[in-house]
This record gives structure tokens, C-alpha cells and sequence, in this order.
């Protein structure tokens, strides 16, 4: 695939991962735990905050792994 072409496809994943934490962060902000004890002890509160934060690592990973190495040299 040509650099360009990388670029997009790179993109193209950060932004279904970007569209996902949004999602999960707008779920949370529905529903948040009141504390931790209620976080640990109800699943329906977990789950927010597990795809919040797996959705964030994917976007770092992208961004940092895939889009970094594109940059255009200096």
C-alpha cells in the first residue's frame, strides 16, 4: 500500500476507535458509579469503564504505532 493510502487506512482505524470511546464515554456519563464499591459490584457499571478504557488504548496504539511512523520526514 502507498504511504497515502496507509494514511487513510490509519486514520480511517483511529477514527472507528475515537468514534467508539465517545460512544462508551457518553454510556458512563448515562450511568456512573457512585463509588467503587458500586463499580465493582455491579457488571452494568464495569462494562463503561472497560470500553472506555480499551477504546483509549486502541486510539493510543494507532496513533503512536501506525500514524507516527507516517509523518513525512524533515
Amino acid at each position: 500500500m502507498s504511504p497515502p493510502g496507509r494514511l487513510v487506512a490509519t486514520l480511517w482505524e483511529a477514527d472507528q476507535h475515537a468514534a467508539m470511546l465517545a460512544a462508551a464515554l457518553m454510556e458512563w456519563d448515562r450511568a456512573p458509579a457512585a463509588d467503587w464499591q458500586s463499580l465493582e459490584a455491579h457488571c452494568g457499571h464495569a462494562r463503561p469503564v472497560d470500553q472506555v478504557l480499551f477504546g483509549f488504548i486502541k486510539l493510543q496504539d494507532v496513533l503512536g504505532e501506525r500514524l507516527a511512523p507516517l509523518r513525512s520526514p524533515r
